[in-house]
């Protein structure tokens, strides 16, 4: 039976062949065997393509049972079963990658089967060489495990499930799977927790269906097997081209996919994977460095413009100059997904964030310019601790796995206090490892981590430890401290998924919007109202704290709403498929400073993260460590700093840069890299210890 069931599975396939081929001889005749014509046409008439090779399949299937009589027939002579094994499992492998690259491409998510279709017939070449790409990797599957089909399966689950997490990245975050995103595999089931909330139980039983008709067909089905000789030859081939093809800026390889329209758009990551398929788009992130090294980086250079930054006056590590403030306990708060919901075209029963908003007016206010949306915390608060700014970075980049994780010695705003004799602690209700924080934290300074473990106060509210929790542990931490404290405390509570209930009671109403979408920003709400409530806590215990406090609250990012931006869609909030040329609508967040001591108020419009240190310094009249210097140098000019975006102190955007500008913005880049990838020539020079 298992053979008969080949047989017609070989007979079946063969025909797809054979009518590829006819067609294709056809096509060579009338272009004159004009393979860039023949291409041509087939881009411009793919359906009409796909027609006549359906047609010519259907006929030649016809005598169909003849064709088995002659497989099977052949199959009992073992000089041709092994070719016709040979030739049957590459033609499997092949019609399977393309099968499996479509698939890529349908997950792009906004294209659907005809979008895919339009794409193929303009980058067919591309197409073609990432299906080339996938075949390679299923046949070095197929040397290395010796059965075809336990190959199919394994190779397809991968790239499926690559093309799930790509399609479901870009659906909630915006973003393109990136090779950095797995960096964080060892926190998968963490990952999992917070979304398994956007999967339906439709999609789970009918990926359940899936696997157990896959599980039936391969029982029926007699496994392909080849020679140990064959497969030793096949893996050889298949592991020097998936090599050559994965790294091909600097192999053979390079020059033939230069030649098939490869054009790489790194500002540009959307447009990256749109441009160039899935395939190429993710091997360019793989095969780039994430921080390019610049042209001009030198230790000669680096101390010139060290020098040149120490002439400019600080020339000291930070000493406070104000008995008024002597060294005040500073609080940063990053307050997880905190925006103004308010902004969106609904009715709220009620002002989800009524004390922020009066804080916000009251003090030193204005937006912090996120280098994210929806997610990736960590590349926020890697701006606020460091002062480096994610845009000299590739898109896609997570330094804290990538750079800080393998330095001794990253400068923060951490060591710069404890250099001070600060009391320097992180807080985070969550899992440690996460972000792998622990190391990184190390390195930045903090002489301690809080996590989910150590906390005393974890009560949670709704999935995650909620905001108030957060609030009790840092005033226990205050009242308890002896000596000034900088505590950088990000919290947990608002995290995505809003979709499901998650409180007993949403208290704040929302109308003018879709029921399904209602759930999702009412949840949304309630979690921004009791941040809110959290806040006023804190504040309301600093301005009576008799010790000089300072507290920097800020939203790390915009939150996901709805599957593919569907609450900003309905609502017609911002560009939704422009973000890069809209970035601002999707990236500011609230920001407000409070200080128990009189400061004079400032309106800071909208500021990076990168520069809330030297900010906060500023409005206490602390003297600023030279590197802080630099950084105010850089923010009188560009306070906010994106890839696609430039913002001036007054908050309006820079549509160019002065020559002026753009050499500060180099030399920024430079010192940036210097510190975080290079040999940190200007470490010991601008980050002094007062033992040194």
């Amino acid at each position: 039976m298992k053979k008969n069931v080949n047989s017609w599975i070989i007979v079946f396939i063969a025909n797809v062949m054979i009518a590829l081929l006819i067609t294709s001889i056809v096509l060579g005749l009338l272009f004159q065997l004009n393979v860039d014509a023949i291409i041509d046409w087939i881009q411009l008439n793919t359906r009409i393509f796909l027609l006549i090779t359906f047609l010519i399949w259907g006929y030649v299937m016809i005598f169909s049972q003849f064709q088995i009589n002659v497989v099977l027939r052949l199959l009992e002579n073992p000089k041709y079963e092994i070719w016709i094994k040979k030739t049957y499992s590459i033609t499997c492998l092949l019609l399977l990658a393309v099968l499996l690259n479509f698939a890529l491409e349908y997950f792009q998510g906004s294209r659907g089967v005809s979008g895919t279709i339009d794409w193929i017939q303009v980058k067919t070449r591309l197409f073609l060489l990432g299906s080339f790409y996938l075949f390679c990797m299923g046949l070095f599957l197929f040397a290395l495990i010796g059965r075809l089909y336990i190959s199919s399966i394994l190779l397809s689950a991968f790239v499926l499930t690559m093309g799930v997490l790509h399609g479901n990245k870009l659906k909630f975050l915006g973003e393109p799977l990136y090779p950095s995103d797995f960096t964080q595999t060892a926190h998968f089931t963490d990952v999992l927790k917070m979304v398994v909330g956007y999967f339906s139980p439709m999609s789970m039983v009918f990926l359940g269906t899936v696997v157990m008709m896959v599980v039936l067909v391969y029982k029926w089905l007699q496994e392909v097997k080849i020679h140990l000789v064959s497969r030793a030859a096949a893996s050889m081939f298949a592991l020097f081209m998936v090599y050559s093809i994965t790294y091909h800026p600097t192999t053979f390889m390079g020059e033939i996919v230069e030649e098939n329209h490869l054009e790489i758009v790194r500002w540009n990551q959307l447009k990256n994977y749109s441009n160039n398929g899935f395939v190429f788009g993710y091997l360019s992130n793989l095969n780039h460095e994430t921080f390019e090294k610049p042209e001009n980086y030198s230790q000669k250079r680096v101390e010139e413009m060290v020098q040149a930054i120490l002439n400019e006056g600080g020339a000291t590590p930070a000493s406070f100059s104000d008995e008024r403030y002597a060294r005040p306990n500073i609080i940063f708060v990053m307050n997880e997904t905190f925006w103004d919901p308010t902004k969106l075209d609904v009715s709220f029963s009620e002002d989800p964030m009524p004390n922020v908003r009066n804080y916000m007016a009251e003090h030193t206010s204005g937006s912090v310019l996120s280098p994210s949306f929806g997610g990736q915390t960590a590349n926020v608060e890697y701006e606020a601790l460091t002062g480096f700014s994610m845009s000299a970075l590739q898109s896609g980049a997570m330094p804290y796995q990538q750079f800080i994780d393998s330095k001794a010695r990253v400068p923060s705003l951490a060591s710069i206090l404890k250099e001070k004799e600060y009391r320097t602690i992180a807080l985070h209700p969550y899992n440690k490892a996460f972000y792998k924080r622990t190391r990184v934290y190390q390195a930045f300074g903090f002489d301690t981590f809080i996590s989910i473990d150590e906390m005393k106060h974890k009560e949670k509210s709704g999935s995650y430890i909620g905001d108030e929790s957060v609030t009790d542990e840092i005033v226990m931490l205050l009242e308890e401290s002896e000596q000034p404290m900088f505590v950088h405390a990000v919290t947990m509570q608002n995290h995505f998924p809003y979709g499901t209930k998650r409180y007993e009671e949403n208290t704040i109403e929302v109308s003018g919007i879709s029921d399904e979408l209602t759930l999702e920003l009412e949840v949304y709400a309630e979690g921004i109202k009791q941040a809110d409530a959290a806040t006023k806590k804190l504040v309301d215990f600093v301005s009576d704290f008799e010790e000089p406090t300072v507290v920097v609250f800020w939203g790390d990012h915009l939150p996901i709403l709805g599957e593919d931006k569907a609450v900003y869609k309905e609502l017609n909030y911002g560009d939704v498929h422009e973000e890069e040329e809209d970035y601002r609508s999707f990236h500011e967040t609230p920001l407000f400073i409070y200080s128990n001591v009189d400061v004079e108020r400032r309106e800071l419009h909208t500021i990076s993260a990168s520069f809330l240190g030297p900010t906060v310094f500023e409005l206490l009249n602390l003297d600023l460590p030279p590197y802080y210097q630099f950084l105010v140098k850089i923010r009188d000019e560009i306070s906010g700093l994106a890839p696609t975006v430039k913002v001036d102190p007054k908050g309006q955007e820079l549509l160019e840069l002065t020559p002026e500008q753009e050499e500060l913005l180099k030399e920024y880049q430079l010192l940036q890299y210097d510190l975080l990838v290079g040999h940190q020539y200007s470490l010991d020079l601008l980050f002094k210890t007062e033992n040194e």
